[in-house]
């Protein structure tokens, strides 16, 4: 089969890009920085906190065909006592709140980290990933995880792996009572880290960029279409400067009232 790219982003300049990805903050916040986008920016350790952030997209988990999420992340205080952190596709009704469904990676307050699914708002979870096999990205050394690794979660009806600097790290197979990983057949990308108590240090995710293929199906689609999918349309200020869209319409144009205010450029916001 031949792969085709649904969606692909990185972090350059210091605007988040809201007009593809929702941020929801309570109380913690999420900068972008130096090509990084770091949740919890402000290292907040009150419980009840947490920042996320999801794409507004959807993508599809086919049956026999592999939909991959990747992507390449710092982590920073990942042994924070009532901490977590989570990455991957997944949907959650609030920043704090446990995953209703989805297919992710979570690190849990001792460091752990794990792959989950979520079918229906229950979990099953595989073993703690060990990470003392896993070289390096770049191969000169071992898995660090302040230094930038690249994690892929391949889902599949019948089974999920999760890859790390090119190693497969874990995999489980669908439970035999449901038809697939998860209950939704479209996920959102998330990626987010929350206190569920007073934290020992402020937990960190950061981000440098990432993205979703669908695997073996040739869907025909122009390469043009593809790039309109993740926000590279001339309709669309590219990310890093601003969000939003570039299209503007004044009143008196053809087909438009002389006595309409004109409409501008939107502004997007945290909320």
């Amino acid at each position: 089969g031949v792969d085709t790219i649904l969606f692909h982003h990185s972090f350059e300049g210091t605007n988040i890009a809201r007009d593809r990805i929702q941020q929801n903050d309570t109380t913690a916040t999420s900068a972008q920085t130096t090509g990084k986008l770091t949740i919890n920016s402000g290292a907040s350790v009150t419980s009840g906190q947490g920042s996320n952030i999801r794409t507004y997209r959807t993508f599809p988990l086919f049956g026999s065909f592999t939909t991959h999420a990747e992507f390449w992340v710092q982590e920073a205080n990942i042994t924070s006592t009532n901490s977590l952190s989570e990455f991957g596709f997944g949907y959650c009704s609030g920043v704090t709140a446990q995953l209703t469904d989805g297919v992710f990676l979570r690190r849990l307050a001792g460091g752990q980290i794990r792959l989950v699914i979520t079918n229906n708002s229950v979990d099953v979870a595989t073993a703690d990933i060990t990470t003392t096999n896993i070289p390096s990205r770049d191969g000169a050394g071992s898995y660090d995880e302040t230094e930038f690794n690249h994690w892929v979660i391949s889902v599949h009806n019948d089974e999920v792996e999760v890859w790390c600097n090119d190693v497969r790290v874990a995999h489980l197979e669908t439970v035999s009572t449901v038809a697939a990983p998860a209950h939704a057949c479209n996920h959102p990308l998330f990626a987010r880290v929350y206190n569920s108590g007073a934290a020992s240090a402020g937990r960190q995710l950061i981000l440098g960029f990432m993205g979703v293929t669908q695997g073996e199906c040739q869907t025909a689609k122009p390469w043009s279409h593809q790039l309109n999918g993740f926000g590279a349309g001339a309709y669309q200020i590219q990310p890093g400067t601003a969000s939003g869209p570039t299209v503007t319409r004044t009143s008196g144009s053809t087909g438009w009232p002389a006595s309409a205010t004109a409409r501008s450029a939107g502004t997007w916001t945290a909320t």
